[in-house]
C-alpha cells in the first residue's frame, strides 16, 4: 500500500515575501471558510483548497507538468505543490497554513552542485485501515496483540495515539518476542507487527502526527 494514502491533515508554511505564496494566502483569506486558529495561521478542507487550485491555477500548473525537469526550478511554486499533494495524497482532508514573516527563506536548494527544489510540509495526522493492509485471518492474530499492548482495547476498533508512540511499543514488543522464541522460531504475528511499523515511514515517524488505528473484528 502506498504510503501516501495515509495522510489526512498537513500543516504547511507559506511565506509573507514570496509573491505567489502572498497572494495564495490572501485568497484562502478572502475566498475560503478557513477555521481561524490565530492571525498567521489557518485550516481549510481539501475539498476548498482543491476548488481553489482549478480556479486560480490550473494554467500554471499545467504549464509547469509540460517544463522539462533541467528548468524546473524556474518554474514550480506553492500552488504546483499543493495541487501535486491533492493528488498525490487521496485520502487527506484538511491542511493547516502558517504564514511565515522570515525575508531570508529559500525553497531552492543545490545538491552536488544541481539546483533541488523543496516544499516543507508536516504530517499532523494519519489513518492506518487494518482491513486494507491485512487479510481476516491474520487480524485475528494481529488485533490481540494490539489490544496486549494497550494500543486497543478489545471489540473497540479503532484508537488513536502518537506515531512513534506506536512505533517504539510495537518495536520493544518485536525485540522480546525474537529474544524470548529465538529457539522456535518468530511467532506468526512478528511479521504482522513489522508490516504495520514498516508502513509507518521516516518522515512521518519524524513529523510525529496522531495515528488513528482502524480495525476489524
Amino acid at each position: 500500500m502506498n504510503i501516501s494514502n495515509f495522510p489526512t491533515a498537513v500543516d504547511v508554511t507559506l511565506h509573507r515575501y514570496n509573491h505567489m505564496d502572498n497572494r495564495l494566502w490572501t485568497q484562502i483569506k478572502n475566498e475560503l471558510d478557513y477555521v481561524d486558529l490565530n492571525e498567521t495561521s489557518v485550516v481549510v478542507s481539501i475539498s476548498q483548497l482543491r476548488s481553489l487550485l482549478d480556479d486560480n491555477y490550473i494554467s500554471l500548473i499545467n504549464q509547469i507538468k509540460s517544463t522539462g525537469a533541467e528548468s524546473l526550478h524556474k518554474k514550480v511554486s506553492s500552488p504546483y505543490f499543493l495541487y501535486m499533494m491533492c493528488i498525490d495524497m487521496p485520502n487527506l482532508q484538511l491542511v493547516k497554513f502558517n504564514l511565515s514573516y522570515d525575508k531570508k527563506f529559500t525553497r531552492l536548494l543545490e545538491n552536488d552542485g544541481n539546483k533541488v527544489l523543496k516544499f516543507d510540509f508536516k504530517v499532523l495526522a494519519i489513518t492506518i485501515r487494518l482491513s486494507e493492509v491485512f487479510e481476516t485471518e491474520d487480524l485475528h492474530l494481529l488485533n490481540p496483540v494490539l489490544e496486549s499492548l494497550k494500543i486497543l482495547e478489545h471489540d473497540v476498533p479503532y484508537a488513536r495515539l502518537q506515531a512513534i508512540d506506536l512505533i517504539d511499543t510495537l518495536d520493544a514488543w518485536v525485540e522480546n518476542e525474537m529474544e524470548y522464541d529465538l529457539e522456535e522460531g518468530a511467532p506468526d504475528a512478528v511479521p504482522l507487527v513489522t508490516t504495520l511499523m514498516d508502513l509507518i515511514d521516516m518522515k512521518t515517524e519524524g513529523d510525529n502526527p496522531i495515528a488513528l488505528i482502524v480495525t476489524d473484528y
